[in-house]
């Protein structure tokens, strides 16, 4: 066990743009999302790890619970990739054609 200081995508990006946000942080995708509450509507993608199973990681999110906080951030899924003998892969969202033109 060790202590790791962190932050928040909130603090480092601001007002700032990304075009695309890759998330692969064993795990802690929820953390991240939920530390970049405010700058998502500033991100146009966002490419993650994900899995259907539940306590895949102690903590971890379910790609469902996932998808669910990205939508509610104007996102939709346009591509998963999940391998077939653990349910685990990679997803990528984008923002949806509606919420881009907005932003």
């Amino acid at each position: 066990e060790f202590t790791v200081e962190t932050t928040t995508l909130d603090e480092k990006l601001g007002a700032g743009h990304l075009d695309c946000l890759w998330i692969d942080v064993q795990g802690a995708e929820h953390l991240v999302l939920r530390g970049a509450a405010s700058s998502l509507h500033n991100i146009d993608a966002v490419f993650l790890e994900v899995s259907r199973l539940p306590n895949l990681y102690k903590g971890g999110a379910t790609m469902k619970q996932l998808e669910r906080e990205l939508e509610r951030h104007g996102f939709e899924s346009v591509l998963v990739g999940l391998d077939a003998r653990n349910l685990t892969g990679n997803a990528f969202y984008v923002r949806s054609p509606e919420k881009l033109n907005s932003a």
